[in-house]
């Protein structure tokens, strides 16, 4: 293409391919920009190429080396030329080396499509009868013939053993035909429907908490950062959403790790441990502790909580002591369900009864709590989770997307009127029926089709994660208060047989150096309907606009992914072909189900963001090399490793420790170093396509007197 025809964002970027100054950034700036409205279509094809170059050429050049802070002997760093304090020693992404370096790539299996700008259209919902009026309106079958791109999971609810500890499951089939339950389409499509149009959520879970790490300090502080103060609770009866609990107040005070050491002599074998019983123990004298027991005695009046095992062995460790009082007050149930949502994936997810937890006051001034008013959260430990809720971040990002049957309008979007709608709020639209009916997908004698496959373990991404869901250019200023990044979408695989990311010899669970055996009680084995498979769908459709069929066009002219293991690249599927025929039995269209030969007299009902926007989900289907879920090696003693995607996530996309803002990086050390081209650091990986990383291992860990570990591998 002729330079001077280029748009300048086309222009910029090509001479960025050629001089090879390309970086992460720059490569998902320019992606974004070539699925946007603003790239030309007649150069979106040499802009794809462009793209495809970048990438190639990002993950082959090595950064160049910069200048580094300088460091005193004692490793502290001296101050920079402006004279104030350089707090590099923290991290700063924008001056290190890309994660390319780091080793072995593989592909995010998640994406998103963001949310709309702006309200999707809104009406009272359409009545079943509405074509007693309406005579413009069209009612008839849709049958759909569909293929299967990829295996598909379609399980049987029913393990086969169910005393079995792993379990295997048959697929779903009447006689000879494997199926797919109608409701199982019904949520896909209207899914799908709702990304393309830009809709309301269709559900939402109102207790989920987007936290990660430790965020809330809980004090005692003198400054005023943090509570003056520090309470415990006892509880007597735990709550949850649906049920008020109750917890003994009393007197709280810190009692010195060191003290608890010379008086227990195997201190930390106390510490509680993740699927086992929490036990406490009781000693005299938190200030100065001589005796200790396993019950409450005369003497010892104080029961201790026990924290984990710290990772910095800096400073003076303190656990909390509590004496109970007479005082037991109700905790209403919201309390209960903020705690189960900020740690529904930590290691103490269920509160049980005499447990003690740490009460976070709603005043940072309060001497003593005394009443429930005064308690703003439970928390497990001193350094809590405080994190944000997901509809109060919605609320503020989008409002326009929380679920209709929490919407206090009394309207819905175009696909709630479509599908049907319960209310949970009593000022949301009154209940009433979708105008869609839906079959069940039938493979037809594909019994023969099926074949036992051991899966690997299907692992939900932690939904807190703050570099996996929020959006943010400055990986510096990445923070829980970013925007949402979308709606979530699946990528698919292009590897197949032996290679096939669902099977667990790719993706199985590890002891020590050796892949256990694949009979896990993590994964299951399941029945799997091969790939290039035939299908039929009908939906019943009553009363629709020529508006409403043209969305339901839409979403059949792109690829689907249904039923079980997605991110694992099961279950992606095409439809080939639509016919449509009305309630006389006329045949209205019969189409090939290709989203470029959508007719014309159809795609004028839609506008363009909803073409757009089903251009990108096509994009985001195009099968990709080694698609994976995020995980990585961690080695805690010489002879044992732990391969897990927790710790992919703690090691490339953790939050900084300080300052609630920015993500970690990596300090380098030893052969990493030399791979990262000199740099002192390697970046954060908020969660693009393409991550670095699988399978790593760690060789060895510095902690240096300024704070820093230096990582070599």
């Amino acid at each position: 293409m002729e330079e001077k025809n280029m748009h300048p964002n086309i222009k910029n970027f090509s001479s960025a391919v050629k001089n090879r100054t390309l970086d992460d950034y720059k490569i998902s700036t320019f992606e974004k920009f070539l699925m946007g409205e603003k790239c030309p279509d007649d150069q979106k094809e040499f802009a794809k190429e462009l793209l495809d170059k970048a990438r190639i050429i990002v993950n082959t050049i090595q950064p160049q080396k910069i200048i580094q802070p300088n460091v005193n002997k004692g490793g502290g760093f001296k101050k920079s030329f402006n004279g104030h304090s350089n707090s590099q020693s923290k991290g700063q992404n924008s001056t290190a080396a890309e994660p390319s370096c780091i080793g072995e790539s593989f592909t995010n299996p998640y994406h998103f499509i963001p949310f709309p700008k702006s309200t999707p259209k809104r009406s009272e919902p359409t009545s079943w009868s509405v074509d007693e009026i309406d005579k413009d309106r069209i009612t008839g079958i849709l049958e759909l013939n569909i293929a299967t791109l990829s295996p598909l999971s379609s399980c049987n609810p029913m393990p086969d053993d169910s005393e079995s500890i792993h379990k295997s499951y048959g697929a779903l089939k009447i006689d000879c035909d494997v199926i797919v339950p109608a409701t199982g389409i019904k949520g896909s499509l209207r899914s799908l429907m709702t990304i393309l149009s830009g809709g309301t959520l269709g559900y939402m879970d109102e207790h989920l908490w987007l936290c990660q790490g430790r965020d809330l300090r809980l004090g005692p502080s003198k400054t005023g950062d943090a509570p003056k103060n520090v309470f415990l609770g006892l509880i007597e009866d735990p709550g949850n959403d649906h049920k008020i609990g109750k917890i003994r107040l009393g007197e709280t005070e810190l009692v010195t790790e060191n003290n608890l050491k010379q008086l227990i002599s195997d201190f930390d074998r106390q510490r509680p441990k993740p699927g086992s019983t929490v036990k406490h123990f009781w000693i005299d004298d938190p200030k100065n502790p001589k005796k200790f027991d396993t019950k409450q005695t005369e003497e010892c009046k104080w029961m201790v909580k026990l924290s984990g095992r710290t990772p910095n062995q800096r400073g003076v460790k303190k656990e909390g002591a509590f004496k109970p009082g007479n005082t037991v007050i109700s905790i209403q149930e919201k309390i209960w369900a903020d705690y189960h949502g900020r740690n529904r994936h930590s290691d103490f997810s269920e509160l049980r009864k005499g447990m003690l937890v740490w009460l976070e006051p709603n005043n940072f001034d309060i001497e003593k709590i005394e009443k429930p008013e005064q308690i703003k959260s439970i928390q497990w430990a001193r350094w809590g989770r405080g994190g944000i809720r997901f509809e109060d971040q919605l609320q503020k990002q989008c409002s326009f997307i929380i679920p209709d049957s929490k919407n206090i309008d009394g309207k819905v979007d175009e696909i709630t009127n479509l599908f049907g709608h319960v209310p949970i709020n009593e000022k949301a639209a009154s209940s009433f029926a979708g105008r869609l009916r839906f079959e069940n997908m039938v493979f037809a004698n594909c019994e023969d089709k099926l074949e036992k496959v051991t899966l690997a373990p299907l692992m939900n991404p932690h939904p807190g994660c703050t570099a996996f869901y929020r959006q943010n250019e400055n990986l510096d200023l990445y923070s829980i208060n970013d925007p949402l990044r979308g709606y979530k979408i699946y990528r698919t695989t292009s590897e197949k047989g032996n290679d096939a990311p669902w099977l667990y010899k790719n993706q199985g669970v590890y002891d020590g150096n050796e892949l256990k055996v694949p009979l896990q009680k993590l994964n299951k084995t399941c029945e799997l309907l091969s790939e290039g498979v035939d299908g039929k769908l009908n939906i019943a459709c009553h009363a629709l606009t020529k508006r409403e069929l043209a969305l339901l066009i839409l979403s059949c002219s792109v690829d689907w992914r249904i039923g079980a293991g997605k991110p694992l690249g099961l279950g992606h599927c095409k439809v080939h072909n639509i016919k449509f025929t009305d309630e006389d039995l006329n045949e209205v269209f019969n189409l090939s189900g290709d989203f470029n030969s959508l007719p014309d007299e159809w795609l004028k009902y839609l506008n363009q963001e909803e073409l757009e926007r089903a251009k990108q989900y096509l994009l985001l289907m195009k099968p990709v090399d080694k698609l994976r879920y995020p995980r990585a090696v961690n080695i805690s003693n010489k002879s044992r490793a732990t391969i897990s995607g927790h710790i992919w996530f703690s090691r490339h996309a953790a939050p900084k420790k300080t300052g609630n803002k920015g993500l970690e990086t990596r300090w380098t050390s030893g052969e990493l170093k030399d791979k990262a081209g000199g740099f002192e650091q390697i970046k954060a990986q908020p969660l693009n396509d393409q991550l670095y990383g699988y399978d790593e291992v760690i060789a060895e860990q510095t902690l240096t007197k300024d704070r820093r570990t230096l990582i070599d591998v």
